[in-house]
């Protein structure tokens, strides 16, 4: 159960709550029923920002000995062989769910927000008008 918790810490599940809700919020504005694609998309979205959070948060581990001593992977509560299978695990779910979404959407995901979230994470996060724009631009593909 221990480990369970820190895995939904590691995840941020607050905020995969509102990005599930605002896909909801999305499908409702366009007046789309409730069906398989609205399913596909909340997938999507749990998935791209699950993965984004886990990659935050293993490339930030040094500073977060620091800055945030109270998240799993500083404690030891999460290893890497687990790190490593929730990524792989997310990235499958990501492009089995993206089969099923039009193709303007899945050219979105993969040519620009997947690659966004990676270089977001490696190059850009510590850089501050660029690293905000790129968040805000991610956050606003929730939509």
């Amino acid at each position: 159960m221990k480990h369970i918790l820190a895995i939904l810490s590691l995840l941020r599940l607050q905020n995969l709550s509102i990005g599930v809700f605002a896909v909801l919020v999305s499908f409702y504005l366009l007046n789309t029923p409730f069906n398989t694609d609205v399913v596909m998309c909340m997938l999507i979205v749990f998935s791209s920002m699950s993965l984004g959070y886990i990659m935050n948060d293993f490339l930030d581990l040094k500073s977060d000995l620091i800055n945030h001593p109270d998240r799993p992977l500083v404690q030891g509560a999460i290893n890497n062989i687990t790190i490593i299978l929730l990524s792989i695990l997310f990235m499958l779910i990501i492009f089995f769910s993206s089969r099923e979404i039009n193709l303007y959407a899945y050219n979105l995901l993969y040519i620009c927000i997947l690659p966004s979230l990676i270089l977001y994470n490696l190059f850009f996060k510590k850089t501050p008008f660029i690293g905000n724009l790129i968040i805000s631009l991610l956050l606003g593909c929730v939509f």
